[in-house]
C-alpha cells in the first residue's frame, strides 16, 4: 500500500514486550500496531485506543523463546511442540 503511493515506513523504536510498547503511544506522537484483543484488555490503562487500520496487515510471524534449558521440562517442551503443530495447522488450513 505505501509503495503504490511512493511512501516508506519508518520504525523509530523497537520495544521488549507489548505492554512496555503501549506508553509509547501514550507518551508520544509515534503510532503502533498491536493484537486486537491485547488492545482490548490493557489500552485504558494507557490512556490510548485501538482503530481498525485502513488496509489489511496480512499476518505476522510469532516466534516462542525459551531457554534451551528450560526445554528440559516435560510439560513445557510439551506446550512448545503444541504451539508449533497449532501455527503449523492454521497456516495448511484454507482460508475463507
Amino acid at each position: 500500500v505505501l509503495a503504490e503511493r511512493a511512501l516508506s515506513r519508518r520504525v523509530a523504536l523497537t520495544v521488549p514486550n507489548f505492554m512496555f510498547g503501549l506508553a509509547v503511544p501514550a507518551e508520544t506522537d509515534l503510532i503502533s500496531v498491536y493484537p486486537r484483543r491485547f488492545v482490548a484488555m490493557h489500552a485504558s490503562r494507557f490512556g490510548v485506543v485501538g482503530v481498525d487500520a485502513p488496509f489489511l496487515l496480512g499476518h505476522f510471524k510469532m516466534n516462542s523463546i525459551v531457554p534451551k534449558v528450560a526445554m528440559m521440562d516435560a510439560g513445557l517442551a510439551w506446550l512448545v511442540r503444541l504451539l508449533k503443530r497449532t501455527g503449523q495447522s492454521a497456516l495448511a488450513a484454507p482460508s475463507g
